[in-house]
């Protein structure tokens, strides 16, 4: 008689003398050897209570197999890119494990990712709650495979001993880990950690986010851009009065950069290099800008004229006072300026007034602008009838004036 034991991969048979030898080992010491086993691997105690289930997992034929397969170029260049960015890696006694997480908005991403690595991954990328930032988090993991170790070895090195006694290990960066980088993995990289900043007169530069790293990894990552023609610098930030260090580029270095790594970019992650155009148009002069970045923003693209550039400032400044709360602050703050040095603001006030007073452009200026702002606010239903209301009082003075003219005037009284 043969017992069969299934599971979610595989199934397979027990002799009858196997099965035996299986309820003795889950069986208590004293009891009968001869337990009859259910096909759930649930075995029967006594004949009437069951032990609790206990499935096995066994690992799949081809991902066995895969275990020994080499990196492929591209392979090897996701986990060199990506592990200066979100990936990071485990290990066990002897083989190393990758791990992938990504926001929900980022699951195409994470699963271009699997797509890539899934001859070493035996769970598909799946969607998981997150109790850091944000709700949920898209993630996978490869199995333990020494075809890692050499990306751990070149990665990683020994960190201090934990709580538990054992070591643990962190991302050191290298000149040979950065040696074997392509575009491909600089696409990776990017694709992580990079993004795309505004700087001035419309122009955009890429940023890395290496907060991770300390100053002589950040520098010595800025060094390996600058010698494939990318300019690059590494610069300090403070949060939360911690200190950390970022790699920004030139706009030319921007631009260059993003022409070599599109090619590799994910369709899910062009909203990082999609809005590069060569050439574009000022919104205010109509002169052609070379080399700009348009995105799709409320700022317009503006050139390097000074009054093109002023001109986009008053547009940033009406909508920003456009919003019922920032009008309140911005109201806040010049009466908290003007009440802090009152004396100096009204001698100040009173200089102005009479300069503009001695000014006679000034003054045909700001008439004709009165006559205009009166104009407006006629043609609207508040200043037609005030306007209605003046004619007709002006009509009626006017009468009263002429009565009084048309009056016969009065003899002188005889005294």
């Amino acid at each position: 008689m043969n017992t069969t034991i299934s599971n979610k991969t595989e199934s397979f048979e027990l002799s009858t003398e196997a099965t035996g030898q299986l309820g003795a080992l889950l069986c208590p010491t004293g009891t009968s050897s001869n337990v009859p086993v259910t096909n759930d691997c649930t075995p029967i105690m006594d004949g009437s209570t069951s032990a609790k289930s206990c499935p096995i997992r066994r690992t799949s034929a081809a991902v066995k197999l895969s275990k020994l397969k080499p990196l492929s170029p591209s392979t090897e260049q996701l986990l060199l890119g990506t592990l200066l960015g979100d990936g990071s890696m485990s290990f066990d006694n002897r083989n190393a494990i990758y791990r992938a997480r990504h926001g929900a908005v980022q699951q195409a991403y994470c699963e271009a990712k699997y797509q890539v690595l899934k001859d070493y991954v035996q769970t598909p990328a799946k969607i998981v709650p997150n109790y850091g930032w944000g709700k949920e988090s898209c993630v996978f993991s490869t199995v333990t495979t020494p075809a890692l170790n050499f990306i751990r070895e070149l990665c990683y090195r020994p960190g201090p001993v934990s709580e538990t006694g054992r070591p643990s290990w962190v991302k050191f960066v290298n000149p040979m880990w950065l040696a074997r980088l392509t575009w491909e993995g600089l696409a990776y990289w990017y694709m992580d950690d990079g993004n795309l900043s505004h700087s001035s007169a419309n122009t955009w530069v890429a940023n890395f986010s290496t907060h991770g790293f300390t100053r002589n990894q950040v520098e010595l990552l800025a060094l390996t851009l600058t010698r494939r023609g990318v300019y690059a610098k590494a610069h300090k930030v403070r949060k939360k009065d911690k200190v950390y260090w970022m790699i920004h580029l030139t706009v030319d270095s921007t631009r260059m950069f993003l022409r070599h790594i599109k090619p590799f970019v994910h369709p899910s992650m062009m909203y990082k290099v999609q809005w590069f155009q060569s050439t574009t148009c000022c919104m205010y002069c109509k002169d052609l800008i070379e080399n700009a970045r348009i995105v799709l923003t409320t700022d317009r693209p503006c050139c390097e004229k000074q009054e093109c550039q002023h001109q986009r400032d008053l547009d940033r400044s009406r909508r920003w006072l456009s919003k019922p709360e920032n009008r309140q602050k911005n109201n806040e703050r010049a009466k908290a300026a003007r009440n802090a040095n009152l004396p100096a603001h009204r001698a100040r006030a009173r200089e102005l007034r009479l300069i503009r007073e001695a000014d006679p452009e000034y003054k045909a200026k700001w008439a004709k602008r009165r006559m205009e702002l009166k104009l407006a606010y006629y043609k609207t239903p508040e200043g037609k009838a005030k306007k209605a209301k003046d004619d007709a009082a002006y009509h009626h003075r006017k009468k009263l004036r002429l009565a009084a003219l048309n009056q016969p005037a009065s003899s002188p009284s005889n005294t």
